[in-house]
């Protein structure tokens, strides 16, 4: 099911018609969800998987302009880089791919993953995750890739493991963050920085999200 999230009015009356159209809003798929080509998966007796975290379709939530959709079945190719829609009309099941020009972000397994199309073009990004947004924001980029390597064990070759990386974007510039050090060169308070880290036993490589968060905060406040 798809549930198209607006204001209602508490005083619109509803008649039969109205209510005829508005479970066929909800039933099916919205034409500005359906817009992408259908999805063939590459590679499909290699060992693992190309999937961000699980290999099962996922419920999530589409932002497409002011309208967002919940509980969409969805599944994120990190091979392709793709965003697969699940769903079912006349019987049949349909895997289509969410246009990167069609939606603006989308949240699933708790996290919010922009479209591309809403960073700098020049940016050499596969599949962003936003943890903090404000004059900086700070994304992870996930990655993973087929390994034509074939073997007794891997006879149709394999995927690699998940990988990630954290990335700062400033205005039009993109800046990894690959160790602590990284840090300094967006604040002039390096000290006011070890001080946050060190009373929050915030250590960079095992930083949580939050821990990420409360750490760009400061850098933003003093940047």
């Amino acid at each position: 099911m798809f549930l198209n999230i607006k204001k209602l009015d508490a005083q619109q009356a509803m008649t039969i018609d109205s209510l005829y159209n508005l479970s066929s809003e909800t039933l099916a798929p919205p034409d500005l969800l359906v817009q992408g080509r259908f999805y063939y998966r590459t590679n499909s007796l290699a060992k693992g998987h190309p999937y961000l975290i699980s290999n099962a379709f996922t419920l999530g939530k589409v932002f497409i302009k002011d309208n967002s959709f919940a509980d969409v079945p969805l599944l994120i190719d990190l091979d392709q880089n793709e965003i697969i829609m699940r769903y079912e009309i006349n019987n049949a099941v349909r895997l289509v791919l969410l246009s990167e020009s069609s939606f603006d972000s989308i949240k699933v397994f708790n996290f919010t993953f922009l479209s591309k199309k809403m960073l700098p073009s020049n940016f050499n990004i596969s599949f962003p995750q936003l943890i903090y947004d404000g004059s900086l924001k700070l994304i992870r980029d996930y990655d993973k890739d087929f390994i034509s390597m074939y073997n007794n064990q891997r006879p149709f070759g394999s995927y690699s493991d998940l990988r990630s990386k954290l990335i700062v974007i400033s205005s039009e510039k993109a800046i990894p963050l690959r160790r602590k050090k990284s840090l300094y060169q967006l604040t002039d308070n390096i000290k006011a920085l070890r001080d946050l880290m060190e009373k929050n036993k915030i250590k960079f490589r095992k930083a949580s999200d939050d821990q990420l968060r409360l750490i760009m905060q400061l850098i933003d406040k003093r940047s």
